[in-house]
């Protein structure tokens, strides 16, 4: 028996139902017509691009089993790092090009200062229409409010599945410095993931309902788990677009009745049937990459900002 399709479909049950429901074509296609239809409502057609700069890579002692900068299986043997200038340089493209959002990424190791400084300089350059994102460690409130100060928008913080089991990372933490990034003002944007076929149905809507009601998401959508060489889940291998876009069109369901704290529909790696279930923005990243053994000098899989608008004008969004 299918579930019924309600744009205010709320509870843990019905989303579990709707998701296992995706597996059926006819019934998935309803799903993402309702989800597309619910983006158009509170968000209008109009297609997004996130800009993402990845400004060092570096071992790191916490030991994320997904990740390639694990100290203990990382395939780089020094540390990289792009310099101001470069990363200056690479905003100044992304603004260039239109860009709604700019991403700096870091990290464990990266400097809070040298974030803030960067921040400052790019803040200084860009126009309002752009929003500077930080996606840096786990930062005290001091430092939150400096990073606000320095003009960041907002700061990507999730609570991954798995949070604590594949990663040293106690949630009841990071719950608690999402929850002070918000009163110090800083928009909180978070995506159900690292997504891979080890996950239940069951763990996949917990963590939208964990975004949905305790981090209040700006951003809806989900972010695949790479495999990366040498890691511990590089045997589960990776989910397919189909199932990523499958969890995007229940996640824009899930949050129909609280799209008044969302900004972005975005599912990661992009795929055009991705993009028929109701994801509005694409993200096109640059330097380290935690999903990758290696620095990308250019554009990550070579997806640039026109290859990123084209995928957005295909799916009928206007950029």
């Amino acid at each position: 028996m299918f579930a019924s399709l309600n744009a205010t479909t709320d509870s843990r049950e019905e989303l579990l139902r709707l998701l296992q429901d995706t597996r059926h074509p006819d019934r998935r296609e309803d799903v993402y017509r309702q989800a597309r239809a619910v983006v158009r409502e509170h968000l209008g057609n109009r297609g997004r691009i996130w800009a993402a700069i990845g400004l060092d890579q570096a071992p790191c002692d916490m030991g994320c089993r997904f990740c390639s900068f694990a100290s203990e299986w990382t395939q780089f043997n020094e540390p990289q790092e792009l310099s101001i200038e470069e990363s200056l340089q690479w905003a100044e493209d992304f603004i260039g090009q239109r860009a709604d959002y700019l991403i700096l990424r870091t990290s464990e190791q990266y400097s809070l200062e040298k974030l803030l400084d960067l921040g400052r300089r790019i803040a200084d350059r860009k126009p309002d229409t752009v929003r500077l994102v930080a996606n840096t460690r786990l930062a005290n409130e001091t430092q939150l409010s400096q990073l606000k100060e320095a003009g960041f928008h907002g700061i990507y913080k999730t609570i991954r599945v798995r949070e604590g089991v594949d990663t040293a990372f106690d949630p009841a933490v990071r719950l608690k410095q999402i929850r002070q990034a918000r009163d110090h003002g800083l928009r909180v944007f978070g995506l159900v993931e690292p997504v891979g076929p080890e996950h239940s149905d069951e763990e996949i809507i917990d963590a939208m309902l964990l975004l949905r009601d305790e981090v209040h998401t700006g951003l809806v959508g989900a972010m695949a788990r790479v495999p990366v060489v040498g890691s511990p889940l590089y045997g589960c291998g990776a989910v397919d677009a189909q199932r990523l876009a499958a969890i995007t069109a229940v996640f824009i369901l899930a949050m129909a009745d609280h799209f008044e704290d969302v900004e972005v529909v975005c599912s990661h790696p992009p795929h055009p049937e991705i993009l028929r279930a109701g994801a509005s923005a694409v993200v096109v990243e640059v330097g380290a990459i935690p999903r990758d053994t290696a620095f990308a000098e250019r554009e990550w899989r070579g997806l640039t900002m026109p290859e990123a608008r084209k995928l957005l004008q295909g799916a009928g969004y206007e950029v």
